[in-house]
Order: C-alpha cells, then sequence, then structure tokens
C-alpha cells in the first residue's frame, strides 16, 4: 500500500543536515564543554577539522553544533528513560546533574542550558553505547526528536494514536 510517505534511514554516523559525522561532531562538543579554559577558536587551532571538500571548519560552527545537541531534549528524556528502564542501579541521574558548565562559556541561562544539555546528550550516548543498544542515533533520536513515540518498555514502542491519522 503506497501511504505517500517517504522515509530517510541515516547511518549511525550522521545527523540529518550535518556535513560531518556525528563522532567528529560529538567529540568536538565534548572537548569544547570538558576543557574548561578551552574556546571555540583554540578548540580549533589545536585540532583542526577539515571537510573533505577541504574547507577549514569555521569556530562558530562549534557553537551552532551545541545548539543542535542541545535542542534535542526530547531525544534526552526518551535516552534517559530507556538507561532508566534497562538499568536502574546505574547512578544516571547523579551524573547527568554533575554538569558545571564554567561561567565564562556562556553570557545567558539559554545557553547554559544549551551546554549542559548537550553535555547530558553526550553522557546519554556514551552510557547506552556502554550498557544499552549502541548509539541513540540515528534511530531513538529521531523517533524522539520528533516526539513520536511512546515508550512502553526498553525495547518496544508503541506510535501514539494522533500520529497513525
Amino acid at each position: 500500500m503506497n501511504c505517500g510517505r517517504t522515509f530517510t534511514l541515516y547511518p549511525e554516523f550522521a545527523l540529518p543536515y550535518k556535513r560531518y559525522t556525528l563522532p567528529t561532531i560529538m567529540d568536538s562538543v565534548e572537548r569544547y564543554i570538558t576543557a574548561p579554559q578551552i574556546t571555540y577558536r583554540n578548540l580549533l587551532n589545536n585540532t583542526p577539522v577539515e571537510h573533505q571538500s577541504g574547507q577549514q571548519l569555521e569556530y562558530s560552527t562549534i557553537h551552532r553544533w551545541i545548539t543542535a545537541l542541545g535542542g534535542y531534549e526530547k531525544t534526552i528524556r526518551g535516552a534517559w528513560h530507556l538507561v532508566q528502564q534497562a538499568r536502574p542501579e546505574l547512578p544516571i541521574t547523579r551524573r547527568l546533574a554533575d554538569a558545571s558548565i564554567p561561567r565564562h562559556k556562556y553570557r545567558s541561562e539559554k545557553r547554559k542550558n544549551q551546554l549542559e544539555r548537550a553535555w547530558q546528550l553526550l553522557n546519554l550516548e556514551a552510557l547506552c553505547r556502554k550498557f544499552l543498544f549502541g548509539s541513540i542515533f540515528p534511530n531513538y533520536a529521531t523517533q524522539f526528536a520528533y516526539g513520536r513515540v511512546k515508550i512502553t518498555s526498553m525495547m518496544k514502542m508503541e506510535v501514539s494514536d494522533a500520529d497513525r491519522r
């Protein structure tokens, strides 16, 4: 039956609308967030990231990557629930709450929240890879980000009735 919709399946290393691979993005964001004295420019001066086209990465791209990762709020919540259901003994709440972002890395509460959520997503990704089903990208992240998944158990998900219409 033809439903008139198309589906794109991304490989584990790709994010929608991003030119760089997920490991490159996550590694750069993690290094920025976890190194207290590093700036966007220092990060790229110390370890330049080059695209296959030969173009050098602009420092403002790291800022946009943090904004993008920090914007995956539903993905963070969904992955958090999956980890809690599968491994309730893990100290996940404490680990995710331990984000201490240096004050000089943000000027507003909004930016601080984006940095904290990006840090949480990095930690959840590491937990999922280590203890559960592997990466939360792209399938789980895509489903959570668009709010179309209701979690019923660790690996069983249902599409809500509203999304069936």
